[in-house]
């Protein structure tokens, strides 16, 4: 049976989405209204295996090699990259400028953004958050270490079902002894280093378990068990998303756990089957589309929004609801222009480069 990519488009848009929810409401209310929107990334980790896989695999175990696929991948995702360390730098500078007694200074500000160049966290030699000019950066690390690994296996004819089962096996381990220290995406009440090797431990298995099973789910999608699982349709699936994502907060994380490991993975195998029509058709597109550029510059743009209310002492005026409608409107604006009118022509020439190097090389869009 064909697999449809349109309904994953729409679903990561919606996840993308959530992710911003959560996070304005966060910043705004000290509450989150999303407490488990944070599993998004690991949906979007299942999602970029299946993709992965689906556009790569058959190249590398043939004749691409692995400087050709990290200069198709420095083509996706750098540039927006780039556009949120710098959003993040500008904040900071102007913040420096305006409230001299909470300047970080610039040699800080470069330093981090050297550091989220290269999507390193800065905590790692630096008493500081990991990647303070733009948080997202911290998934994004994960997802290239998971690019990475998956291609040099493709290499080397390694890529096989008993090395992705075990890769899954051990990631799933990695986040049942993770999870005996803490709640996923809670506050970490123990030592600094202690607390950087569990960052480590939680990013590694998180896309580690994530990723490869979406690769499984590839290798698989035409596999009798898996089709007769009823097409999902892509309202249903965000409907059950956020639902998934506004579940109240528990004490422990069995519940993220069980959603990680099972129902994600399901509503990506039930969605693949999918095809969108008309109005649905658009809708998705057009979701997918504006889903990476809005989850990695809501997050700069969000410090901006909240620093420009205390400036003008609107924070203490306006409701609270009125802010958050604003601000995720603000994200969704910004993210369509610097999506359509950075990205894509960033993109567009990076691309030409690409193939000018290496004739006949396909550069995709997703």
């Amino acid at each position: 049976m064909k697999i449809h990519f349109l309904a994953l488009d729409g679903l990561r848009g919606v996840a993308s989405l959530a992710v911003v929810i959560s996070h304005v409401t966060a910043y705004t209310a000290g509450e989150t209204a999303l407490s488990h929107a944070f599993l998004a990334v690991d949906f979007f980790f299942v999602l970029s295996g299946f993709v992965i896989a689906h556009a790569y695999e058959q190249r590398l175990l043939s004749d691409m090699r692995l400087g050709q696929f990290a200069k198709l991948r420095i083509v996706r995702l750098w540039p927006l990259i780039i556009a949120g360390l710098a959003l993040g730098a500008f904040y900071l500078a102007v913040k420096d400028h305006l409230r001299p007694g909470e300047a970080v200074g610039a040699s800080y500000i470069a330093t981090a953004f050297a550091f989220g160049l290269i999507l390193f966290p800065l905590n790692t030699v630096v008493g500081t958050q990991g990647y303070p000019l733009d948080p997202p950066c911290w998934s994004l690390f994960f997802e290239v270490a998971a690019n990475g690994l998956y291609a040099l296996l493709c290499r080397l004819r390694l890529i096989s079902q008993a090395v992705l089962v075990t890769i899954i096996a051990c990631s799933l381990l990695g986040l049942i002894a993770e999870s005996r220290f803490k709640v996923w995406d809670s506050p970490l009440n123990v030592p600094n280093r202690l607390a950087l090797f569990l960052s480590f431990l939680e990013g590694f298995s998180r896309v580690g378990f994530g990723f490869f099973v979406g690769v499984l789910l590839y290798r698989h999608r035409n596999n009798k068990v898996l089709l007769r699982i009823p097409a999902l349709h892509p309202g249903i699936a965000s409907v059950l998303l956020l639902a998934l994502f506004a579940a109240p907060p528990f004490s422990t994380n069995a519940y993220d756990l069980v959603v990680g490991a099972l129902v994600l993975p399901s509503i990506v195998a039930a969605s693949v089957h999918y095809q969108p029509r008309g109005r649905g058709d658009t809708l998705c597109r057009f979701s997918g589309w504006l889903s990476y550029p809005l989850y990695v510059v809501h997050y700069p743009l969000l410090f901006s929004i909240a620093g420009v209310a205390k400036i003008i002492g609107g924070s203490g005026r306006m409701p609270v609801a009125l802010i958050q409608a604003v601000s995720i409107l603000s994200c969704l604006v910004f993210a369509f222009f610097i999506g359509k009118f950075y990205d894509e022509p960033a993109r567009e020439w990076l691309g030409k480069v690409v193939r000018a190097r290496f004739s006949g090389l396909h550069v995709p869009g997703g």
